[in-house]
């Protein structure tokens, strides 16, 4: 029942990390999968409780930094795609989430794990 929210790269047809995966994944486990276009906005919204939460592949950190702050302040999880702290390390990506789903968005991220 919950609803999440993504963004894709801005080259999406020209690089292997499009997303789509991902996507198409929580589309048939979740309520919704938002694209709203904004990486900083999407995150302030899962630290408001608004949407439930976020994952991208390939960010900058200047998109991202203010609203993890957010979401860990309002007592959200944030960490790489793998599950690790360090989601500001270079390549950056990053899953925002709610305690109760962080852990299963990560299942579905890393499905070979």
């Amino acid at each position: 029942d919950c609803m999440l929210v993504t963004g894709f790269p801005k080259d999406v047809w020209g690089t292997p990390q499009d997303n789509m995966r991902e996507f198409l994944s929580f589309s048939k486990v979740s309520q919704t999968v938002r694209r709203l276009g904004s990486a900083a906005l999407d995150i302030v919204y899962v630290g408001a409780g608004r949407l439930d939460g976020f994952w991208e592949l390939t960010v900058n950190n200047w998109d991202i930094a203010a609203g993890c702050l957010i979401v860990e302040e309002a007592g959200g999880v944030v960490t790489d795609l793998k599950g690790g702290p360090d989601y500001l390390k270079e390549p950056i990506s990053v899953v925002c989430a709610n305690p109760a789903i962080h852990q299963k968005m990560l299942v579905v991220l890393n499905p070979s794990a």
